[in-house]
């Protein structure tokens, strides 16, 4: 994940510390479900959700200090072992897949957030802070937010098993809010796509080796516009700066939201390891990217394609030029999302239909 230059703001605390720990530390706050990279809390009548990473703008609620009850199934525990749950997460066993998380990405099996978390645990609230400490700061109760937030989550500092962590409190589930760029030139009329391959790192990255067609990060709170996000990650994730694209075009090319579109923000489906009974845990939130297409024609000129490599080695471990027709006939299963080759097909329409 990258992180993008952002504005914060420095507010004195308020009085809203003192009474949303009054609210919220008198009940027994227990784990009873776990998602990809966040938990659902319950004090048996209400639920919170805790998440390792901030929230994109304005995407969540902050919670109140009188919750609303929550549903039956908001209350309902996970039912899965954890010999099941680390099977599935690590493909494994009974769940041999093509498909790992990644060893970070679960509280379970995680060892820098919330370690060793699972359902029926105990969480321990320490401190709280209003709005959203950015994600590469440590938490400090004085310290300072990013502007606006304070509607959007809580700040807290809770204890599981012995240690402190930083966590963002949101009413419901955080939505995943994204963005992908695909990058194509043109050279002697030929259509070339820069291809990435998923790093192998077994501790931060989810679904290794698949491909993407092209760069992705997630939204981050108080990181500016669309087209700045655009060209970080694509820095980020294929080494090609900005100044490399000074005679690119840029166009917002699609928009993708239906539910369970990204399997990291749905439930899960896993096979018990001891009686071959399906179970499910996590739960679902609702997923969308943008997608943009950043575009060179280099006309006849004989230019090569921009020979970089990634400056983020972790998640991305290769990066590519191909034929964009060649590219678009290779099979979706081995890219990370299916809809990541439907990006591909959506850019070339795009290209054809526009008269680029």
């Amino acid at each position: 994940m990258f992180f993008l230059k952002t504005t914060y703001f420095l507010i004195a605390p308020t009085a809203f510390r003192e009474s949303f720990a009054a609210a919220h530390t008198t009940s027994e706050w227990t784990v009873n479900s776990l998602g990809y990279c966040s938990a659902r809390i319950s004090n048996g009548r209400s639920v919170m959700y805790m998440n390792c990473w901030a929230p994109a703008d304005a995407s969540t609620q902050v919670p109140g200090l009188v919750l609303d009850p929550a549903t039956p199934q908001e209350l309902e525990q996970d039912r899965i072992t954890r010999k099941t749950m680390e099977a599935f997460w690590f493909g494994l066993g009974s769940n041999t897949h093509k498909r790992r998380w990644g060893r970070n990405n679960l509280s379970l099996t995680s060892k820098s957030w919330c370690s060793g978390m699972f359902i029926g645990d105990t969480i321990q609230f320490l401190d709280f802070r209003e709005g959203i400490i950015p994600s590469r700061s440590h938490f400090d109760a004085n310290g300072p937010i990013i502007p606006g937030s304070e509607s959007w989550a809580v700040t807290a500092l809770v204890q599981v098993h012995g240690k402190a962590y930083k966590v963002y409190l949101t009413k419901g589930p955080m939505p995943q809010q994204a963005i992908d760029v695909i990058l194509i030139v043109r050279i002697n009329g030929k259509l070339w796509v820069k291809i990435l391959k998923r790093g192998t790192d077994f501790d931060t990255v989810d679904n290794p080796e698949l491909l993407m067609s092209g760069a992705g990060e997630h939204c981050e709170p108080g990181t500016g516009n669309l087209k700045a996000q655009t060209f970080d990650a694509l820095f980020q994730e294929t080494g090609v700066h900005k100044n490399d694209l000074k005679k690119s075009s840029f166009y917002v090319i699609g928009h993708f939201n239906k539910h369970g579109r990204d399997p990291r923000y749905w439930k899960f489906s896993a096979i018990d390891e001891d009686t071959g009974a399906r179970v499910e845990f996590g739960y679902e939130r609702e997923s969308s990217t943008t997608v943009n297409l950043i575009f060179i024609d280099y006309g006849d000129s004989g230019d090569k394609p921009i020979k970089t490599e990634p400056t983020d080695g972790v998640e991305v471990a290769q990066t590519y030029w191909l034929e964009l027709d060649k590219a678009i006939l290779l099979d979706p299963s081995e890219f990370f999302l299916r809809e990541n080759h439907h990006y591909l097909e959506l850019a070339r329409e795009y290209i054809h239909s526009n008269g680029l």
